[in-house]
């Protein structure tokens, strides 16, 4: 690990950002490796591994796809190209920090159709958010913690409105079949989405999968961030403008406004369905990145 530098970095937000954790301080780190950037941002309690055991390991999956993040980002830096140069960069959804009335005219405001928010359990207490904006088409994220039962009696009054449900439960294609015909509920696999290859919206996260073989599947393919640092976020949106048919979609990658403002959120600017190109070769983001402190790994 001669080559590696890795500068830590500490990402806070407002609330809880899922189902299963309070936590509201994030931890990860920006690595460089040669002239490259990449970004590595662990959520243990959604089962990775702790960033100090990631920073351990550079065979850890992960740091895997931190690697290869930096490997592009440093050959687009040498050469002083953007590895934005020529691409498109598909719409995203608004992520919601909290389900609330005041935060959905906003994202309104702001030009978002799609909105994407956390859910535990059940809808029962977002009904009325669903009823009061029909123009809104809706994205859920329970992590696996719905209740069924519960779930599809909410769903009875208001499916029309959801475009999908991600993870509702863990992932069981005949449980995910049934359902899905039954609720007539798109549902999205995000956890389970390396392994299974018989769903019907794969839900990518650069940071963690490689989107090559995934988007080989038939079925919807909806790219996110890794509710990361903005360098991770544009990696992102990179590996999204590169999927021919991403186009066709709106994506995840507008995350960057759940944290606390600092000079590398600013400089994606305010959340918008159009994603910010960061100026400068690579990913962008070059004099923030010289500026932070660097130590060897």
């Amino acid at each position: 690990m001669s080559d590696l530098w890795f500068s830590p970095y500490q990402l806070q937000s407002a609330v809880a950002l899922n189902a299963l954790s309070k936590n509201r301080v994030f931890h990860g780190a920006l690595i460089r490796q040669g002239s490259g950037f990449g970004c590595i941002h662990p959520w243990p309690e959604l089962g990775d591994p702790s960033l100090s055991e990631c920073l351990a390991n550079p065979e850890s999956h992960l740091m895997q796809r931190t690697l290869a993040c930096a490997q592009a980002d440093g050959e687009a830096r040498e050469k002083n190209i953007s590895l934005f140069q020529h691409l498109a960069v598909p719409k995203s959804h608004a992520t919601l920090p909290r389900p609330s009335h005041d935060l959905v005219e906003k994202a309104l405001l702001a030009g978002f159709t799609v909105i994407k928010i956390k859910a535990n359990q059940t809808l029962g207490s977002h009904k009325a958010l669903f009823h009061d904006f029909p123009e809104v088409r809706w994205r859920i994220d329970f992590n696996g913690s719905a209740d069924e039962a519960q779930l599809r009696a909410d769903l009875v009054e208001i499916t029309s409105k959801i475009d999908f449900l991600e993870d509702p439960f863990p992932f069981s294609q005949d449980q995910w079949a049934v359902f899905e015909k039954t609720t007539k509920t798109p549902l999205a696999n995000d956890w389970a989405v390396e392994g299974n290859s018989s769903c019907g919206i794969h839900v990518i996260k650069p940071a963690v999968n490689d989107p090559a073989p995934i988007l080989e599947r038939p079925g919807r393919k909806i790219f996110t961030s890794y509710m990361d640092h903005p360098l991770g976020q544009a990696f992102a949106a990179w590996q999204t403008a590169l999927a021919p048919q991403s186009l066709k979609e709106v994506h995840g990658l507008q995350t960057h406004q759940l944290f606390k403002m600092n000079p590398f959120i600013e400089a994606l600017g305010p959340a918008k369905p159009e994603f910010q190109i960061p100026s400068g070769p690579g990913l962008g983001f070059g004099d923030l990145l010289e500026s932070l402190d660097w130590q060897k790994l």
